[in-house]
């Protein structure tokens, strides 16, 4: 297949910073968010100031929304 050849070289010189040194605050408490997935559809879901939410955050959530997720295990 010498037809299917390509000189394209990628040429990206920009750092990736994934949650970088360059974070912006946060539009909402990210603590109040929790991912349900019902028949494989996975939803976002935010828990109103003032209402108590019914579980803690997984590690999943918290990984996901870029917050520390240090877990000690002994």
């Amino acid at each position: 297949m010498s037809w299917f050849k390509t000189t394209y070289k990628y040429n990206n010189t920009l750092r990736r910073n994934r949650g970088g040194p360059y974070k912006t605050e946060p539009a909402t408490d990210l603590s109040r968010w929790r991912l349900e997935c019902v028949d494989g559809a996975q939803r976002w879901h935010y828990i109103p100031e003032g209402s108590e939410p019914e579980r803690e955050q997984s590690l999943l959530e918290k990984h996901s929304l870029g917050i520390d997720c240090v877990s000690i295990h002994t």
